[in-house]
């Protein structure tokens, strides 16, 4: 049996299949380009010889507005995002095709520049102060009350967001029972790490060299009653079986010896993301 599809359903299907961000990423690449190509900004149309002149010319000339130098990660973005347009409406892939071997000589040696300079590092938001923290993880917290279903979960998600997930909210709803691993380091101390990054660009064809999967790891406190791997198997446990949904939605009535604490129906997008997460 076969559904009716129309060329909107399918163009809607392919706009589904990148993230907000890589969305972002392409949009602002695109833009810069055309701003440096100036009035012959159609560079669809141009031949690769051309292109690949015009690429060379842009990686080598990228700077902020302030007329600094830009990190090698937002450079790495800039060519992300041409890559991906580039590769999905002029079927052409500047990373791999010889022709545009120029462009691509020129990208790494901006980055070797780059790092020589310094400009290598990621800049990253400043942590949660150590007493906001311990704030947070008192044990008469109710906002994170492990007894019981909701508390538990609140608490699993700001573990989760704190120490694992650094591209926020935006693929909560996806997240299965897979999504994260419990593993054992050297010394023998276990750690939970992200083995799947649902629908991100990661798993797909052109996936930017500043998202990896698994590079951080939420580590056990032995001895304290709210050690995040602790919560996290407490979490799992009390999953629904049926269900493969890693964000499940709380019984509307419980009791601590019950061995579900969570219905058969994942959290809806807004229920959680949008409220829960908002007045954490």
């Amino acid at each position: 049996m076969f559904a009716e599809v129309s060329e909107d359903d399918i163009t809607d299907l392919l706009e589904l299949k990148d993230s907000k961000s890589t969305k972002r990423c392409i949009t602002h690449s695109l833009k810069s380009f055309r701003g440096f190509l100036g009035e012959d900004n159609e560079f669809e149309t141009f031949d690769k010889p051309k292109l690949n002149e015009k690429l060379r010319l842009f990686f080598a000339s990228l700077r902020k507005t302030d007329g600094n130098h830009l990190k090698k990660s937002t450079l790495t973005n800039y060519r992300y995002g041409l890559t991906k347009y580039l590769k999905e409406h002029c079927s052409i892939d500047i990373t791999k095709d010889a022709q545009f071997a120029g462009s691509k000589d020129v990208f790494k040696a901006v980055v070797v520049n780059l790092k020589k300079k310094g400009y290598a590092s990621t800049e990253h938001k400043p942590p949660i102060s150590k007493e906001d923290l311990q704030k947070l993880y008192n044990t008469n917290s109710i906002a994170i009350n492990t007894t019981t279903p909701y508390g538990l979960q609140k608490k699993v998600w700001f573990d989760i967001m704190f120490y694992l997930c650094r591209r926020g909210q935006e693929n909560l709803r996806s997240m299965t029972k897979n999504t994260f691993a419990i593993k054992t380091d050297s010394s023998g101390r276990e750690y939970v790490h992200q083995q799947i990054d649902e629908y991100d660009k990661n798993h797909r064809d052109e996936a930017s060299p500043d998202d990896t999967v698994g590079e951080a790891r939420m580590y056990a406190r032995e001895g304290d009653p709210l050690c995040p791997v602790l919560s996290f198997k407490l979490y799992l446990e009390k999953l629904h079986p049926a269900l493969n949904d890693f964000w499940q939605r709380t019984k509307d009535s419980f009791d601590i010896t019950d061995t579900t604490w969570y219905c058969k129906a994942p959290m809806g997008k807004n229920s959680f993301i949008s409220n829960d997460a908002r007045n954490f």
